[in-house]
């Protein structure tokens, strides 16, 4: 137990919200820790939106097909534990800490100072070479170019970059195309699968990664969708997928995971479509516009694409519904972009909420985008007060938390 509480200490002393852009300090690392990453297959995934929900099917496709698989993402919404799972489940406690204290020791003997997320990296790629995972699913954090997973993987099967909008714009470039120079360079010498919308991006990509570059909107097109009661269902012409994943966008990130397994098979990878059939159905991603029992959704878009990708299935779902979104961000994302975007969706509303974090936006420059954008609005700085608020206001309507984990994860 005091092992346990002293390796928590020390994991949050390292800073969530410390960004150091360089690889020199996470290589270093990995190979005093025996070059983990290099112990099982991989596929390593960028992009502005749609990683999440594309790692979990892609991992639980692999599961299906009997792979014991290691899944990596961020952030996490209540335990840390959730960053890394095995086989679908988050990591034991045990383990955790046992192979955290060890990154500690060596970390600290060779006076290496890794950010939080970089010993995060580390951690998970050591506890999937020692759960002996057959292959990974990485996501990447921030970018890609100067990201913690960006490493050099003996066993890479694909890079692959979900979709490329305005996010971090700070870190990543002004434009679109400065923001995929940066994501792509996860690439490195094996196959790329990308989902991008624009000539111009695609172009790029063409020249650059000549003969190793796979679009998944030309390779599967999706020939039509269709509704169920809490499902899409989405037509490949080659292959029908039902998913529990209600926003219209999954159907980009199918066309990207059918894209991954095809390229996998040259490597001699085999699927069985009623599995990847199965996996799909059951993947569901907690906070992507999820459903909780106490009776609002959990949406985590916290960039314009994303939360456009959210109106859109808001007005599919309830064309006549008023939604009530209580919400917040943090300062990087680009709160201007979002709520324009709102302001083109009728019957929307926001009550206005606080975050208990460094990096959070203030209510006042909220407040600065909603008057600007004509939307109505209230103020809430608590956070309960603040769902009881929009429950209320919304009436039979719908009621969204939204924007930031961090306000999220208190109503999981």
């Amino acid at each position: 137990m005091r092992a346990g509480l002293k390796f928590y200490s020390r994991l949050e002393d390292l800073n969530e919200f410390k960004f150091d852009f360089s690889l020199e300090r996470v290589r270093s690392a990995l190979i005093l820790a025996g070059s983990p990453q290099d112990a099982f297959d991989c596929v390593h995934i960028a992009g502005s939106n749609g990683k999440g929900s594309t790692a979990w099917y892609l991992s639980n496709i692999f599961m299906m097909h009997g792979l014991k698989t290691g899944t990596y993402t961020s952030p996490h919404l209540i335990d840390v534990k959730e960053r890394i799972a095995i086989n679908g489940k988050n990591v034991k406690e045990k383990l955790f800490i046992s192979e955290g204290l060890k990154l500690f020791s060596v970390i600290a003997k060779n006076r290496i100072k890794l950010t939080y997320f970089e010993f995060l990296t580390v951690l998970a790629f050591m506890i999937f070479k020692a759960e002996k995972v057959r292959i990974a699913v990485i996501e990447a954090g921030l970018g890609g170019r100067y990201d913690a997973t960006n490493v050099g993987y003996k066993n890479k099967l694909l890079s692959v970059i979900t979709s490329i909008s305005l996010e971090h714009t700070d870190y990543l470039g002004k434009t679109r195309m400065l923001i995929l120079k940066e994501k792509e360079e996860i690439a490195g010498k094996g196959m790329l699968v990308v989902n991008v919308d624009g000539a111009l991006l695609k172009n790029h990509l063409k020249k650059r990664f000549v003969n190793r570059v796979v679009f998944a909107d030309e390779l599967y097109p999706v020939k039509g969708m269709g509704h169920r009661l809490g499902r899409i269902v989405l037509d490949f012409v080659s292959i029908v997928l039902d998913t529990r994943m209600v926003e219209p966008v999954q159907a980009k990130n199918l066309a990207t995971v059918l894209s991954c397994l095809k390229v996998m098979e040259s490597s001699g990878y085999s699927f069985d479509p009623d599995k990847v059939k199965k996996a799909v159905l059951k993947t569901k991603v907690l906070g992507r516009m999820s459903w909780n029992a106490k009776g609002y959704f959990l949406s985590v878009a916290h960039n314009p694409g994303a939360f456009k990708e959210v109106l859109k299935t808001l007005a599919l779902s309830y064309p006549c519904k008023r939604t009530v979104f209580v919400f917040s961000l943090l300062k990087d994302k680009d709160a201007g972009a979002i709520f324009k975007e709102a302001s083109h969706f009728k019957n929307i509303s926001f009550v206005l909420t606080s975050i208990d974090n460094p990096r959070a936006i203030s209510i006042a420059k909220m407040k600065e985008y909603v008057v600007k954008y004509g939307i109505r609005f209230k103020i809430e700085t608590d956070n309960n007060s603040a769902l009881k608020l929009a429950r209320k206001l919304a009436g039979e309507g719908i009621v969204v938390v939204g924007g930031s984990f961090y306000l999220i994860s208190k109503f999981v």
